[in-house]
């Protein structure tokens, strides 16, 4: 079988031209035999390939540990602080050296949040999905650059090989004697890689990091309080940073400006739909299971699920499906939900398991590159007929695209619109610059366009 998968392509034209008959001729079987006879190293995939896919399974491991952490949180803390310091600075490399990264997470979440507080509280019910997939990327490249800048002949792919075998975790820092460089040099490598909002500082504090308290974090259960998180945090705060000079700050511009309120307007009108959806799910989920469940956080959302050639749970206001949602919680949940109020009655629940090697497949997450762990089991739209129009050569992709499609889409490094929400005039300037070139580039009609959406939105909210 695993001779066959590897060679889905194949398998799958084979099987397309004999779709009409009843039975496989001859001439199928025959050459489904020579795929099964064939030695796997007979056709090799480039090493470009092969690095293509480990870094779509390492982004899938690291995404899973993103949600390990969040389930980790306090929901309230969650909600209020640590979501904004998550996305922009809770990468999973440093300063916990244990073979863990989600201690490295969460440590890192306090820690940005502790030194670089938002300058406004926001509470939200949803963590941008892109944002999330983003600071997943980001902690790949700075894990990459950390052991390309300890090995300096090791190569990109044996970088990713290592990451993989060793389950996301770095390095045996004994080793590290060995390397012609230091500890501190491979963490900044790490941080410039991985884009951090304050990577000087960053460096600072991971080479700072005392064991004792590593080793009261490590003492910890598995679900933090919002004692210990106080006492974390209060540890940081002996250690402040300084506040750009103001004459040092980008201002946006009037059209930028305005692009930046209605993408907050349209992320939180998103929020407001998605929250209602998910809460009626729950709420139906009980009445049927008999189990009651309070939300944690929504992680993850795709809102152009089609079904007949129809597009957009939210966007449509009569009755197009479907959105699918994860939600966390201890268990996870998967819902998927229609733009209709009354949902007819079936089971738009079910606790998934936060792994990608049992979780199963949507066509459509996997085209928008939207990281939503799926049901292994239950029956919903994207999983089967789908693939099965795929396998048939009856969609305009094949399995190889699809995959290549998931990966441009979920590979963010750069500034989202959802940034947005934590707009921060103060400290944010690559933003600004960004946000002003947009508004240069596009001129004078993206206020009325997104005036317009954003009424749009709230309406259909």
């Amino acid at each position: 079988m695993p001779l066959l998968a590897s060679n889905f392509d194949h398998v799958s034209q084979i099987l397309h031209n004999e779709e009409e008959c009843c039975c496989l001729s001859p001439h199928a079987i025959n050459r489904l035999n020579e795929l099964l006879q064939q030695n796997p190293s007979d056709e090799l995939p480039k090493e470009s390939s092969i690095l293509t896919k480990q870094i779509i399974s390492m982004n899938e491991k690291l995404h899973v540990l993103y949600l390990g952490a969040i389930s980790r949180l306090p929901t309230d803390a969650l909600r209020i602080r640590y979501h904004r310091s998550l996305i922009q600075a809770g990468h999973c490399f440093s300063p916990a050296r244990d073979p863990n990264p989600i201690s490295n997470i969460i440590l890192n979440t306090i820690w940005y949040d502790t030194a670089f507080p938002p300058h406004v509280e926001l509470k939200l019910d949803m963590i941008s999905t892109m944002g999330l997939a983003r600071i997943d990327c980001r902690s790949l490249n700075g894990l990459l650059a950390f052991l390309c800048k300890i090995y300096p002949h090791m190569s990109q792919y044996d970088a990713m090989l290592h990451l993989l075998r060793g389950n996301s975790s770095l390095v045996d820092l004994d080793k590290i004697k060995e390397s012609s460089c230091s500890y501190k040099e491979a963490c900044e490598a790490a941080a410039k890689a991985a884009r951090h909002p304050h990577p000087v500082e960053q460096v600072e504090f991971v080479v700072s990091t005392c064991h004792p308290l590593l080793n009261m974090f490590d003492s910890f259960g598995v679900q933090l309080t919002s004692n210990e998180l106080s006492l974390i945090s209060h540890y940081f705060s002996h250690k402040s940073y300084p506040e750009k000079p103001a004459t040092s700050v980008v201002k946006l511009t009037p059209g930028a400006a305005a692009i930046v309120s209605h993408s907050h307007q349209k992320f939180m009108a998103i929020q407001h739909f998605i929250c209602k959806k998910v809460k009626a799910a729950l709420k139906r989920y009980a009445a049927i299971k008999g189990a009651r469940y309070k939300l944690h956080i929504i992680c993850g959302v795709n809102l152009d699920v089609p079904e007949n050639g129809k597009h957009g749970c939210f966007w449509n206001h009569q009755g197009y499906p479907y959105a699918h949602i994860l939600m966390t919680q201890l268990p996870s949940f998967f819902s998927t939900s229609n733009s209709e109020e009354d949902l007819d009655g079936s089971l738009l629940c079910s606790i998934v398991q936060n792994s990608p090697a049992i979780s199963g497949r949507c066509f459509h997450c996997e085209y928008e590159g939207t990281k939503i762990v799926h049901p292994a089991f239950e029956t919903y739209h994207g999983r089967e007929s789908d693939f099965e129009e795929m396998a048939c050569g009856r969609r305009d992709v094949d399995n190889e695209e699809l995959i290549a499609f998931g990966k441009l889409g979920s590979e963010h490094m750069g500034v989202l619109h959802d940034d947005s929400v934590y707009f921060d005039p103060a400290r944010d300037s690559d933003f600004v610059k960004w946000m002003n070139w947009l508004d240069k580039d596009e001129g004078e009609a993206w206020p009325s366009k997104l005036e317009s959406l954003c009424t749009n939105i709230i309406m259909a909210s």
